[in-house]
């Protein structure tokens, strides 16, 4: 037996315009095809389906229409082996809808009796429910503000712009470190290359040094 290579073209030969090369080989492995995948490449717009040996003519017309009529409906692409069995595999702090944590924390400090921020860019789509702040040295009429803001003009609206603000002059209190936080049932979503502000009006005569937790939440796909 010698393993071919029946190459298609995505945007030209899947209808779709789209595959998904696990759940593409378990449609071959349960179809009338008589020879086993031995493996599926994806190389941008290049689609190979690599069999384990030659197939007939009527197999490979059957093929073909498998890989026209293929449409992405598995919701994660998992391994398969050759035949199109899923490889199981553990998926670490993934939740029930596809949510994975991907937590960060920053920390900055404010110049006393001035408002400052530290900035957090995201390098991919995130979603986010809670900020956790711990603050040293930091006084009654403190306030914080928690915003998204585009410096790098990412949606064309300018440079530096707030694009939202969902906490407003949120009162600190003075009296503990780690400052109480909601945990919103409602993640918001922020995209990539904008920024997670946190902007720090600091009322007393000491520098205020901020620690904060951002619950960040990888985005499923």
């Amino acid at each position: 037996m010698a393993q071919t290579t029946y190459t298609y073209s995505i945007a030209v030969d899947v209808t779709s315009g789209a595959v998904r090369p696990g759940q593409l080989s378990k449609e071959i492995a349960t179809s009338s095809i008589v020879i086993a995948v031995e493996r599926i490449d994806v190389t941008g717009d290049v689609l190979d389906v690599v069999m384990k040996d030659a197939i007939s003519a009527g197999d490979k017309t059957t093929l073909d229409g498998l890989v026209q009529a293929h449409v992405i409906t598995d919701p994660l692409d998992e391994p398969r082996e050759s035949d199109g069995t899923p490889i199981v595999r553990p998926r670490a702090f993934v939740s029930s809808d596809g949510y994975r944590f991907r937590g960060t924390g920053i920390s900055g400090t404010i110049t006393a009796g001035t408002e400052g921020s530290v900035d957090y860019k995201l390098t991919e789509d995130r979603m986010i429910n809670a900020v956790h702040l711990m603050l040293e040295n930091h006084v009654w009429a403190d306030s914080v503000k928690f915003q998204i803001v585009d410096i790098d003009n990412i949606l064309g609206y300018g440079p530096n712009t707030v694009l939202d603000e969902f906490a407003t002059a949120w009162n600190v209190d003075p009296s503990i470190c780690s400052q109480r936080h909601e945990r919103i049932e409602y993640p918001a979503k922020v995209l990539k290359d904008l920024y997670i502000r946190i902007k720090y009006t600091s009322t007393g005569g000491t520098d205020v040094n901020m620690h904060i937790n951002l619950y960040l939440h990888k985005v499923p796909v």
